[in-house]
């Protein structure tokens, strides 16, 4: 009887553990739900009278006005521009954060417009996809109607997803398009980080650039970290694989998720130029 009893104890107290565990796990992907887009999105932002201030420092010029403005405009006057190039920057800091591609695109002769997304640098906004693609392909719209052709989409990660998506959804003529160390799918992206939730299918936004991209008929130009710590190889190759396009694959050897422009030399950019206007 008093085994049975110690038994009976030690296989309510499993239960109860168990019942805990199931609990709590239960609780993490509820959380998980919810908070996403505050785990995805990392803005930086700004007073009004600060952007200005800062965006004149960089010889910028909100675009398409100080009230009103969609990104940040960068120009060369004495020069006979090739194009223009919308580019879309990651989930982190703003577009005033991004002057390493106005260093390197403008010598080239491109114009060049650095867009901000809702909620990011002074902008009012929600954080999810809907309202950045909507946000983004308005954008293109805009710029094709004030710059006409060419017009060049660049996006750096979570932009490439909100690039892909926004062409998509703008149906305007695009030249060209670049994708920095970009995915297939967010929710590819999202299980490969949380193995071990079903983050896949809890993902409340999809970016799929698979699909968002097969109205495109290129030329377009994949630039994939060697070392990525935070998109899986496979996903950029995925994608790369899945356009039926022109296209080109550039790999950053040394370079990791948030360093491959640190190893992309002069002669990087130039080939990359290159490519989009032959």
């Amino acid at each position: 009887m008093g085994k049975q009893s110690r038994t009976g104890g030690f296989l309510k107290r499993c239960a109860l553990v168990l019942l805990r565990v199931v609990i709590a796990y239960a609780l993490f992907l509820t959380a998980l739900y919810i908070f996403q887009r505050h785990l995805l999105h990392h803005p930086h932002t700004y007073d009004h009278a600060v952007l200005i201030r800062k965006t004149q420092v960089e010889g910028g010029a909100l675009w398409p006005t100080d009230t009103a403005y969609r990104g940040i405009l960068f120009a060369n006057p004495n020069q006979d521009s090739r194009g223009t190039i919308l580019l879309f920057h990651g989930n982190a800091g703003s577009a005033l954060d991004r002057g390493y591609y106005v260093r390197q695109l403008l010598p080239l002769g491109f114009r060049l417009i650095l867009l901000e997304y809702p909620g990011y640098g002074n902008r009012a906004g929600d954080l999810d996809e809907d309202s950045l693609v909507a946000d983004g392909a308005s954008a293109l719209r805009f710029a094709s109607q004030q710059f006409g052709p060419p017009l060049y989409v660049f996006g750096e990660s979570l932009g490439g997803g909100v690039a892909a998506a926004s062409f998509a959804r703008a149906s305007i003529p695009v030249a060209g398009i670049v994708l920095l160390t970009p995915w297939d799918t967010l929710g590819n992206v999202a299980q490969s980080l949380y193995w071990f939730v079903p983050a896949k299918y809890l993902a409340k936004d999809t970016y799929d650039s698979v699909t968002n991209l097969k109205g495109f008929a290129g030329p377009l130009a994949i630039i994939q970290a060697g070392n990525d710590d935070l998109v899986p190889s496979a996903s950029t190759q995925t994608l790369f694989d899945s356009f039926a396009g022109k296209k080109r694959l550039w790999r950053i050897e040394g370079a990791t998720h948030n360093t491959w422009y640190q190893f992309a030399d002069r002669q990087f950019w130039t080939q990359l130029g290159t490519y989009l206007t032959e």
